[in-house]
């Protein structure tokens, strides 16, 4: 009878604690959904496993550490704050706003995919990041503006694609180029980059490899074509 007695108080234990784990995966489930940001704060962490993580037309600010792992991730803008890290690992990252990082992002040998949605028309990418394969599409002609005087690397592929009547358009932030160097592979099509320059990249031995950079200057009117 003590044995029967102790398994059916292990089974309350169990019933319990596993109604309560239920009941705050729904309690921040509902929060996320009336929100119009999500925060990961510091000391937090987020682990995406090989789940997904929509976001819709909400932000995601990141000051605690969050993990892709093989998951997805798709949200309006994304920030990540100084004491924050993403670490993309074999992640896929959409946003379809603002990429904003003063913290550390780790490519690892995930996807970044910048896109239309959420009514964003003009899409900002601050700081200097490096990708290891970045995808920037649009079929509405968006423009996405790289900061300028920054570098973004990206070390697979890149991928840019709009549309044959919607050219998307690339370019950088202010006067001063941005910068892209490309390690891998590249397609682009139906794009305007506003006055853009190919050189050999330069790798931090200080030799030439051959690589492409790309220089993104600033569409202004006397330089649209």
């Amino acid at each position: 009878m003590r044995l029967r007695y102790l398994n059916l108080k292990l089974s309350e234990s169990w019933l319990i604690k596993s109604l309560l784990r239920l009941f705050l995966m729904l309690a921040v489930a509902m929060s996320w959904s009336t929100q119009a940001s999500v925060s990961i704060p510091a000391g937090a962490s987020l682990s995406l496993g090989d789940g997904a993580v929509h976001l819709g037309c909400r932000d995601l600010s990141v000051n605690g550490l969050v993990n892709g792992d093989r998951g997805s991730l798709n949200l309006r803008h994304l920030t990540i704050g100084a004491s924050g890290s993403l670490y993309a690992k074999s992640s896929r990252v959409e946003v379809s706003g603002n990429w904003t990082g003063s913290g550390r992002f780790i490519s690892g040998n995930g996807l970044v995919v910048l896109k239309d949605g959420c009514g964003v028309n003009t899409a900002t990418v601050s700081a200097q990041n490096t990708f290891y394969s970045l995808y920037i599409t649009s079929s509405a002609g968006k423009i996405f503006k790289f900061s300028s005087g920054k570098t973004q690397t990206i070390s697979n592929q890149l991928t840019v694609s709009g549309e044959v009547d919607r050219y998307l358009i690339l370019s950088s932030s202010a006067n001063t180029p941005a910068i892209f160097i490309i390690d891998g592979g590249q397609d682009i099509r139906y794009a305007d980059t506003a006055g853009i320059e190919i050189q050999e990249g330069q790798a931090e031995d200080g030799m030439h490899h051959g690589l492409p950079v790309w220089l993104l200057w600033y569409a202004s009117e006397n330089n649209q074509s």
